[in-house]
């Protein structure tokens, strides 16, 4: 098939994915950082042969291959948990989250992150509370001060540590920059993590507590859909 392909994008899509390979080698193979990456290559692969991508096709592809290598992460490794209730999160509820932050300036990305950080908030706190008793009153103050450096610290990290294999002197100015960056995302968490009411315990819940939290949140997004498309025919018709 890649014979069929221009070699443009076969070099490009190459690059990209050993590119993503290295970054989930580079850090460790972390649960999130394998289903991000085998997400990604998922987007690369449908450019690349001209199909359309869906995220939750592409969520569901990562969990389906994690899962053939390591049941036990289902059961087992929270992060994997977090990580796959996270991203289903951004993909169903952050725009009716971002439509309802109508009001919020779009400026510093302040609805965009505003928005991310509910979608993934609502999906996740439930297993959450099971999981620790605790619930974070400073996570979306939190959220809204780092994560619009975030990723500029892992692009520039990355770029460091590529370039520290050329010259460790070169990349000095660079190395500065990430360490400004996760110096600030540091003191963002210690400052706010270390308020008197940060956390606010919570009684333990049963797991089928949160069961049945998950089944209402995706009962509650079916019928929202349902409503929307009869309101969209009578409003055609």
């Amino acid at each position: 098939i890649f014979a069929k392909l221009p070699a443009i994008p076969q070099a490009a899509a190459g690059a990209s994915i050993a590119g993503i390979i290295l970054f989930v080698l580079m850090t460790g193979a972390q649960a999130t950082v394998v289903r991000a990456a085998i997400m990604a290559m998922t987007v690369i692969g449908a450019q690349l042969f001209g199909r359309k991508y869906d995220a939750s096709r592409a969520l569901i592809t990562a969990a389906f291959f994690m899962l053939i290598e390591n049941p036990k992460i289902l059961v087992f490794d929270p992060s994997f948990q977090l990580s796959f209730l996270a991203t289903l999160g951004l993909i169903y509820f952050m725009e009716p989250m971002k439509r309802r932050l109508g009001w919020l300036t779009e400026r510093w990305q302040l609805r965009d992150i505003l928005s991310q950080t509910l979608a993934t908030q609502l999906t996740v706190l439930p297993l959450l509370i099971y999981m620790s008793g605790d619930v974070s009153l400073v996570s979306i103050p939190a959220n809204l001060l780092v994560l619009v450096t975030v990723p500029y610290a892992m692009l520039i990290g990355f770029l460091a540590v590529l370039g520290s294999y050329i010259s460790t002197i070169l990349i000095w100015p660079i190395s500065f920059v990430t360490y400004l960056l996760l110096s600030w995302i540091l003191f963002v968490a210690h400052a706010l993590g270390s308020l008197s009411f940060a956390i606010l315990p919570i009684p333990n819940i049963s797991i089928w507590v949160v069961l049945v939290i998950y089944l209402l949140l995706g009962a509650g997004y079916i019928l929202k859909g349902w409503k929307h498309l009869i309101l969209k025919k009578n409003f055609q018709s």
